[in-house]
């Protein structure tokens, strides 16, 4: 498929106005910086738990219109690549084989390269039905158009999405009152266990915290893909310290 000159991207820059552009001229547009396009409901017995979930990389709050997009958005707030992200930032308007057609992508996020991807958050059974096909075809064609990536996000390996739940509890501006941090990343020039560098910047209740904070920020770097545990070797990123 390929994006026809009358498709379309409705957007909005603020509050107060209404943009539309073809989707040839989207390339230089912040949608990161745009307000979400459709409005926020929440209702009595809709079936997907609806919030607001706090992404630490902006310092903002994020819509999400179900877990999985919150889960989605978790791991995106973790990508040191990741310096923005708007949330269901255009509805593009299209036409294909089956006549005319719009959809609302999930988010928008803007690369630290400059470089633009394209979201929509699908638990996987989701994505094999008739209308996400065509919905995925036609966003594939316009991401083409504009020069940006699609990500059709479906599903992450468990221990990986596990170790960024944990993490994420740190997220949070960094609080460390015996000022430990600086120590902590000279002590992991070479690869320290969790449990070692806790025990060694004591008390540990205040200290654990750090490494977890340092963990998420990526200025401590951790093989995430094994459960961690106070076993688990890190090591300081060369440009952290």
């Amino acid at each position: 498929m390929t994006a026809g000159r009358s498709w379309r991207l409705r957007y909005r820059p603020s509050a107060s106005s209404w943009v539309e552009c073809a989707v040839s001229e989207a390339t230089g547009i912040d949608f990161e910086h745009c307000l979400q396009v459709r409005e926020r409901h929440a209702f009595r017995g809709a079936r997907n738990k609806r919030g607001w979930y706090y992404f630490a990389t902006t310092g903002d709050l994020k819509w999400c219109e179900s877990r999985w997009e919150m889960r989605v958005l978790r791991v995106l707030d973790h990508d040191p690549e990741v310096v923005g992200v708007g949330v269901q930032p255009f509805t593009l308007s299209y036409r294909d084989r089956k006549g005319s057609g719009s959809h609302t992508p999930d988010a928008f996020v803007r690369r630290s390269d400059g470089g633009g991807v394209v979201v929509d958050a699908r638990p996987e059974p989701l994505t094999h039905t008739d209308a996400f096909r065509r919905q995925r075809e036609a966003t594939e064609a316009a991401c083409r158009e504009a020069g940006w990536t699609y990500w059709v996000a479906s599903g992450f390996d468990p221990v990986f999405e596990s170790n960024i739940e944990w993490l994420a509890a740190y997220r949070h501006a960094l609080v460390d009152p015996v000022g430990c941090a600086g120590a902590l990343l000279d002590a992991c020039g070479e690869a320290q266990p969790i449990g070692a560098l806790v025990s060694a910047f004591p008390p540990a209740a205040l200290c654990r915290p750090v490494v977890g904070h340092l963990l998420w920020r990526n200025r401590l770097s951790a093989d995430l893909s094994v459960a961690l545990s106070d076993r688990s070797p890190v090591t300081a990123r060369s440009d952290a310290r």
